[in-house]
């Protein structure tokens, strides 16, 4: 047991070795590329999908902007919605007599599929351009994101690419923020060019639509919980390539109530492992910081080493700088060192987090409660009271 736990170690030792590398060599590189433009300019129209739900009027404005953003004159945004009951529903109506080329969907009851995919085939429907955006409310994306991705498209294989995302703001305490900045996209950023993708990462996504006919039509994921990784799954399995972006999409980080905010971070980690089935497994034994805590304090019951202990404090030191010199390059600074040491403290508790969420097999989103499948399929929708 003992020579078990010391070699469960040292992977892990190799394993955050391994990532100081991969965000010397190119996580730092690809941050610093997200302060230049290095996009194409776009002749082409472009059609901007953006399927709502529970709208705040800090999104109705965000889509004000979005329109003024287009990357030509011939691009337009369609934003989707289930009925004309919605509460916001005034002040699109507002917006589209603004600007001709802001259009409202209505898309009716989603049924037994999720609302948002639902929402997105029916923009995809009375989309006319061959190049799509799929973007959320609260995305603040730019001319020059279209471009940056507009620019990775141009390859004849490549049918889909996806901004990298941050949540930007105040420095409230938001867990969904935390998750996403330093361990989602954090980990993201180092993977080397040459990764091949099967999913896309929902914030902000732009394909060729011929591909997605090809590969047998949005309506095959329609039942799944994960559209973005459903939908980068089917173009990948058609043979076809996944990228993402040399620029970020930057979010207002919102503030919101810790209870949200874990419910939104569950929510997320029982749709990953829904859809990576058993490879789930693997990743849990790739979390350095947690588990090298929890082989540490294992080891300590059989033998007290220094060695062991000097291991725990490299990590940590691996960690800390690593979001450091992200917070640095991107200007989102924690000016408390509580927010630092917060950050640490979720990454001890990463394979507990993820083991966790074996517990559940049911989602809420967006005032429904879906239960999930293998594969992120739904299999039963439930309305809230």
């Amino acid at each position: 047991m003992l020579i078990v736990l010391k070699i469960l170690l040292f992977v892990n030792f190799v394993a955050a070795i391994s990532f100081l590398f991969l965000f010397q060599k190119y996580g730092i590189k690809k941050l610093s590329g997200f302060q230049r433009v290095s996009g194409k300019k776009i002749a082409e129209p472009i059609t901007t999908i953006a399927p709502l739900k529970n709208v705040k009027e800090s999104e109705i404005q965000n889509l004000r902007t979005i329109i003024k953003e287009q990357p030509n004159e011939k691009s337009s945004v369609i934003a989707v919605i289930e009925s004309e009951g919605e509460k916001y529903y005034p002040a699109l109506k507002k917006l589209s007599g603004e600007y001709p080329q802001f259009k409202i969907i209505l898309s009716g009851s989603p049924g037994l599929h999720s609302g948002k995919a639902h929402n997105m085939y029916a923009g995809l429907l009375n989309a006319k351009t061959e190049i799509v955006v799929f973007m959320d409310a609260d995305v603040e994306a730019r001319k020059h994101n279209y471009e940056d991705l507009y620019s990775a498209l141009l390859s004849e294989e490549t049918a889909g690419a996806f901004s990298p995302a941050f949540y930007s703001g105040d420095n409230a305490f938001k867990m969904a923020k935390l998750v996403t900045n330093y361990f989602f996209t954090h980990l993201l950023m180092s993977l080397p060019p040459s990764f091949k993708f099967n999913f896309c990462a929902g914030s902000f996504m732009m394909f060729k639509k011929s591909a997605i006919e090809k590969a047998g039509g949005f309506e095959k994921i329609l039942n799944n919980i994960s559209d973005d990784a459903s939908l980068g799954k089917l173009l990948t399995s058609a043979g076809f390539s996944i990228t993402y972006g040399n620029n970020a999409v930057m979010m207002a980080n919102d503030t919101g109530n810790m209870y949200l905010d874990v419910k939104q971070v569950i929510k997320w980690i029982v749709i990953i492992r829904k859809f990576l089935g058993w490879k789930y497994f693997l990743i849990p034994f790739t979390f350095y910081t947690g588990n090298a805590l929890i082989l540490t304090c294992l080891l300590s019951f059989y033998q007290v080493e220094i060695l062991n202990l000097i291991l725990l404090i490299f990590v940590i030191v691996i960690r800390l700088y690593t979001t450091i010199v992200q917070d640095f390059i991107l200007k989102i600074y924690h000016n408390k060192m509580f927010d630092y040491l917060l950050i640490l403290i979720l990454s001890f508790f990463q394979p507990f987090a993820w083991l966790f969420s074996f517990l559940f097999n049911s989602v809420d989103w967006g005032g429904r409660v879906y239960k999930i499948g293998k594969g992120g399929k739904i299999i039963s929708v439930n309305e809230k009271a």
